[in-house]
């Protein structure tokens, strides 16, 4: 199965760090790229330029496979084999994503690249006045559209597909100034350093969870893992027969590269 994810120039450092190394379960990686636009962090003036970018590589990852593709933001990172679990809870879904409070998160998500997958990440793009509010983004474009839109779209477990800022049952932003540690289920599989904001605050959070996450060592002990403990990583170096393909985010394929100078 196919991976697709992006970065501008300021998360690519995210990505050969953290994304990139854990996810040899992939034959294919397929990076989009894009100029960086002058804001960096969400919510900034020019933030919704760079997520632009973000969907129309994401546009690009379900009109390019003819079955399934999985999708997975820079600051991603997978802690055990993914996909046949992911597979398994798209079920008989059009899409399944990482969920994000009340939300869809388009950092993680695994999909069906049919016809209606298709036309939705096309109306996505077909916002681009969207992109250009403040606070608006590919995720905001996404929520605000797929309800309509006859996508079957169904939420990725949070006990699989986990985030730091959902601890305890509620949502939060995670900030590692305070006096805790993120708690990571014993079932995870994937792990998104959304929820904090600042690169180097990702940087951080991504290096303690591969340097300290451990999985549970039987089915009778503690499916809890915790960022202050102590353990060896689970997450496997990239397998040499993989391909990484490396493009600019304006590039499309043939057969969709018509409509895109709609948007």
């Amino acid at each position: 199965m196919k991976l697709y994810t992006h970065a501008s120039p300021s998360h690519e450092s995210l990505l050969e760090e953290f994304l990139l190394p854990s996810a040899a379960e992939f034959a294919s990686i397929v990076i989009g790229r894009c100029p960086q636009a002058s804001d960096d962090q969400y919510g900034m003036p020019k933030w919704g330029e760079n997520t632009y970018e973000k969907a129309r590589t994401m546009r690009r990852a379900v009109y390019e496979c003819d079955e399934l593709v999985v999708w997975a933001d820079a600051d991603v990172l997978f802690l055990a084999p993914a996909v046949e679990q992911l597979r398994a809870q798209l079920g008989e879904h059009d899409i399944g994503f990482q969920r994000d409070g009340r939300h869809y998160c388009t950092g993680m998500w695994i999909a069906r690249c049919n016809g209606r997958v298709r036309q939705l990440f096309d109306s996505v793009l077909g916002m681009k006045e969207h992109f250009e509010r403040p606070g608006c983004d590919d995720q905001t474009a996404l929520n605000r559209i797929i309800h309509r839109s006859g996508v079957k779209a169904v939420f990725l477990s949070t006990s699989n597909v986990c985030t730091a800022g959902y601890q305890n049952g509620q949502w939060r932003q995670w900030a590692p100034s305070e006096d805790r540690a993120p708690t990571i289920p014993g079932t995870a599989i994937v792990f998104h350093a959304n929820w904090c904001r600042g690169l180097e605050v990702k940087r951080r959070l991504l290096g303690q969870v591969r340097a300290l996450w451990q999985p549970p060592r039987s089915a009778g002990q503690n499916n809890e893992a915790h960022l202050d403990g102590n353990g060896d990583s689970s997450v496997r170096p990239a397998r040499d027969n993989q391909v990484v393909r490396r493009e600019g985010a304006t590039m499309h394929p043939g057969k969709c590269g018509a409509d895109d100078k709609k948007h």
